[in-house]
């Protein structure tokens, strides 16, 4: 545990139940019971492995498999603009073709294994009326399995992180 001024975070060391007792300074004390178990990202992503994309349309969720009027493309060899670059850089799509909204982002580096890549960069457009917006980011894979899924997260500065699990192209 690390007490800083008022707030105590606890950090569990393995899963199991637990119980917690914190004692004020009155002598009054609390007992808090608890139950840890591995979140996802310690399990992996195989509980839910469709291809999805998380928090990129209002914090839902969107089922690339699923979602009807959504085109999914990866292109190796390709920066963010489609323009031609090394084998290294590859570059992830997400259209909806009625519409135009799009999410789009590129990066450079080696996606078969978890790291951090470089040169992350994202697109995004509300529609085929608006501008694209590009924006800096870290683009790190989380987690590669067995069965062809690949974890990105997008992380930026201002705003949410961007979870990404789709097939390895």
């Amino acid at each position: 545990y690390e007490l800083s001024g008022k707030i105590l975070t606890v950090t569990a060391i393995k899963e199991g139940k637990a119980t917690l007792t914190v004692i004020l300074d009155s002598g009054e004390s609390h007992n808090y019971s608890f139950t840890i178990s591995a979140n996802s990202y310690q399990m992996g992503f195989t509980i839910d492995s469709t291809p999805r994309i998380e928090s990129w349309i209002s914090g839902s969720t969107v089922k690339t498999e699923e979602t009807a009027g959504l085109q999914v493309s990866c292109e190796p060899g390709m920066d963010i603009t489609g323009s031609p670059t090394d084998k290294s850089t590859r570059s992830y799509g997400f259209t909806y073709v009625e519409t135009g909204k799009l999410l789009r982002f590129s990066a450079q580096g080696d996606f078969s294994q978890k790291g951090i890549l470089n040169n992350g960069i994202m697109a995004t457009r509300d529609n085929d009326n608006t501008p694209i917006q590009y924006e800096a980011c870290t683009v790190s894979i989380e987690k590669v399995n067995d069965a062809g899924k690949i974890w990105f997260t997008l992380q930026f500065t201002d705003r949410s992180d961007i979870r990404i699990v789709t097939e390895i192209f």
